[in-house]
This record gives structure tokens, sequence and C-alpha cells, in this order.
């Protein structure tokens, strides 16, 4: 599952402060999932964290936080924070597999030459 980066500054963004914690939650909520879809969050989704309040779904737009992408939401705020797309995380995941298979084999080696008094080598 991908990570999302999130800035420190978040917490006192103009916007966000004028706006307000149950702002700010849902938005992070969006943001959080926004990683499964490349910044996509879809509308029942995204309706869903508003906890059915479309308003605050509207808050979020006229702020400029989440932009209308055909019937979903866009964070256009999640590229500009250089998150990994769900390709790439999967690319990073199947590489660190790679990595820790071939570390574990070597290190396998290394226990079976020791158990057998064999010189690594």
């Amino acid at each position: 599952m991908p990570w999302v980066k999130l800035s420190d500054d978040f917490c006192v963004d103009p916007r966000i402060v004028k706006a307000g914690n149950e702002i700010a939650g849902v938005y992070a909520r969006m943001y959080s999932y926004s990683g499964r879809a490349d910044g996509e969050v879809p509308s029942a989704m995204a309706l869903a964290f508003a906890q059915g309040d479309i308003a605050l779904l509207d808050t979020l737009r006229q702020i400029g936080l989440i932009e209308p992408r055909g019937d979903d939401w866009y964070l256009p705020g999640w590229k500009t924070a250089r998150n990994l797309t769900a390709a790439q995380w999967a690319e990073r995941q199947e590489k660190d597999r790679q990595r820790q298979e071939k570390k574990r084999k070597r290190d396998n080696t290394r226990e079976s030459r020791r158990d057998t008094g064999k010189a690594d080598g």
C-alpha cells in the first residue's frame, strides 16, 4: 500500500486554518485515499469521508484543495508533494522484494558454509 506525503505546513495552511478542523479531516482522509489512485478519489468515497455533507466537498473545491475530474475528485497537491504513483510504488516494492530475496540466499549460503566448516569465498 502506498504512502502519501502530507506537508508539515498542512496544519498552518491558511486555507485549512480558515476552513476548520472538519474540512481538514475530510481532506486528510481524501488525501490518504488518493495514494491508491494517483491523486484521485471516487465521488462516493469522498462523500463517505464527508459523511454525506456535499457542502464540505464544495468548500474544499472552493479553496482549491480538490478539483472535479469527471465524476470523481482530484487532489492537485498530491502530485506536487512528489508522491509515488501506484505503478512506481509497485515497482519499488518488487525491487525491495528481489533485494531481500537475494540477501536471504546470500545469508543462507554463508550459514551453510559455516555449518559445514567451509570458508566463505
